[in-house]
């Protein structure tokens, strides 16, 4: 084997590695987003889900507060 082709090789090995790597930590990503929501949906403040309070309190802080919801 020539050197450019272990270099060519090597080169497309270590892009497939990333790519593998890349994809398991969006998937991490993903994983730690949906517990995060379940559990904003599930606790509860003031009687109400924490995922609605700090939604809504969001939307008023920067403006954004829409009354057609």
């Amino acid at each position: 084997m020539h050197l450019e082709e272990r270099l060519m090789k090597k080169l497309v090995l270590s892009g497939l590695f990333m790519l593998k790597v890349a994809v398991g930590a969006v998937g991490l990503a993903r994983r730690a987003l949906d517990e995060a929501t379940k559990y904003a949906m599930e606790r509860k403040t003031f009687g109400v889900p924490i995922f609605e309070v700090r939604y809504f309190l969001a939307l008023r802080l920067n403006g954004h507060f829409v009354a057609h919801y």
